[in-house]
C-alpha cells in the first residue's frame, strides 16, 4: 500500500525491519516463535526507530 501511495522508502523500511526481526528469530507461535504480537510489533518498531536515528545522525 505505501508503494501504492508512492511511499517506496518507508515500504522498503518496514519490509527490511520485518525480514530484520524474523531472522532474529523474534516470532509469533504460528509461525514457530514464542513471542506475542504486541513483542514482535516493539521489535519492528524499534528497528525502525534506530534506523530513523542512524539517519538523523548521518
Amino acid at each position: 500500500m505505501l508503494e501504492h501511495l508512492g511511499e517506496r522508502h518507508a515500504a522498503a523500511l518496514i519490509m527490511e525491519s520485518i525480514e530484520y526481526v524474523c531472522e532474529k528469530g523474534i516470532l509469533t507461535p504460528d509461525v514457530g516463535g514464542s513471542a506475542n504480537t504486541a513483542e514482535v510489533t516493539r521489535a519492528v518498531v524499534h528497528y525502525i526507530d534506530a534506523k530513523a536515528d542512524i539517519a538523523e545522525t548521518a
